[in-house]
């Protein structure tokens, strides 16, 4: 409500209850007092007014047109209950309350559907799918459709929706074109047909449908874009449409950088994941395991990206220099914990940094793993000359001298 209006409602009420101070038996008062409290959607104190009003007024056709009001309140001041709980995810409590409302007028479509207009009002319907009550939902949602009162096209959005997931596809696909129809210029009712059909493994006809609704959404403002983009790359990596699968997922990625469970109802990072996969199949290894590494980062435990960077290491070792070039020797050490010249590289970076304690650890761990590491003795020796620890400095170099002269390795 604009700021102007409520002003002007709260001096209504003021005025209104300065009259009454006057007279206490002042039905108008009650009553138009009330009308301020309806549209500041104070429902609780407009119905104690009214019902003050009904007591005071001697005349019955007014207190008939009172009793009506009431029972508008009552009906509005449920959904409004309703809504309050849904959104605080109490969809149970939300339930009965709708179910009052329902039970008030039950021909009264707005109490069984959500309607994005004036009045801000969740439906019954809705909170039946958020509980994954489907067959309720599609109960409820179907009343809406027979009232056939205003626009129906939320109603059928919620039911293809709740079929979808009791997998009656056929009825979900018959939801979603309906509301095509009734609003070919929704994105919403294209996304949610083309992720039907990739359900069927109608992939054409699935990035037929993503490729609409990014064009009614093209700079995501209804956060559709980034959906369909995703989406679409998925049925393109299952017809092997590489190149295109991951210039969506890019897309999408860029659209939606900050949230990348968002594509999938979940927080595993989906769009870097199936990225990821997409560059493996195409044969670019070191994208996957830059994508797959994105993915750890948000999600350390993500056991997906695990067991796929460990796989793809396994089955090509050559990629180890992927993490050497990025100077990431912790990630190589991780990644092949057994491999001595990963524990040398880091033991060098701690040198050049000065961490001398450091790298002597790591030198020391490359020589229980290679004990003929000539090189690793070497420059253990000058970081424990850095230490002042000369006696062990002289050992190391005496070690290395050894090997290089060909003596064999030290005990």
């Amino acid at each position: 409500m604009a700021n102007k209006d409520s002003e002007r409602y709260e001096k209504a009420i003021e005025d209104y209850t300065k009259a009454i101070a006057l007279n206490l038996a002042d039905a108008d008062a009650y009553k138009n007092r009330a009308l301020a409290y309806e549209e500041l959607g104070r429902y609780e104190k407009a119905i104690e007014d009214y019902e003050e009003a009904i007591e005071f007024s001697p005349d019955p056709d007014y207190a008939m047109e009172l009793n009506s009001h009431i029972a508008r309140i009552y009906f509005l001041f449920y959904n409004s209950k309703g809504l309050t709980y849904m959104q605080s995810g109490q969809h149970e409590k939300a339930i009965e309350y709708y179910t009052k409302a329902i039970e008030l007028d039950p021909d009264d479509a707005m109490a069984y559907n959500n309607r994005d207009d004036a009045m801000p009002y969740n439906n019954r319907g809705y909170a039946y799918c958020r509980l994954s009550q489907y067959d309720k939902a599609i109960e409820d949602l179907t009343k809406v459709i027979e009232l056939n009162r205003g626009d129906v096209g939320q109603a059928y959005q919620n039911r293809g929706y709740a079929y979808g997931e009791l997998e009656q596809y056929d009825k979900a696909i018959e939801d979603y074109t309906k509301l095509i129809e009734l609003h070919p210029d929704d994105e919403q009712g294209y996304y949610s047909r083309g992720h039907v059909y990739g359900e069927l493994e109608q992939y054409d006809k699935a990035i037929e449908d993503y490729t609409k609704s990014i064009e009614l959404d093209p700079y995501n403002i209804k956060l559709i874009a980034a959906k369909g983009y995703y989406n679409r790359g998925i049925a393109y990596g299952e017809l092997e449409q590489y190149d295109k699968a991951i210039e969506d997922y890019t897309k999408a990625i860029e659209l939606h950088p900050d949230d990348a469970g968002y594509y999938n109802r979940g927080d595993d990072a989906r769009a870097y994941y199936n990225r990821g996969h997409t560059y493996r199949k195409s044969g670019q290894y070191e994208q996957a395991l830059k994508d797959w590494d994105k993915v750890l980062e948000i999600y350390p435990y993500h056991t997906g990206a695990t067991f796929n960077r460990r796989d793809l290491l396994k089955d090509h070792p050559e990629l180890k220099d992927y993490y050497l070039e990025k100077g990431d020797y912790t990630k190589v050490i991780e990644l092949y914990p057994d491999d001595a010249d990963g524990y040398f590289n880091r033991g060098n970076a701690y040198s050049e940094s000065e961490q001398y304690e450091k790298a002597i650890d790591d030198y020391t761990k490359a020589i229980e793993l290679r004990p003929d590491h000539v090189d690793a003795y070497n420059n253990r020796s000058i970081a424990y000359t850095h230490l002042q620890q000369y006696d062990k400095a002289i050992d190391d170099l005496t070690k290395a001298k050894k090997m290089r002269d060909g003596d064999g390795v030290p005990d």
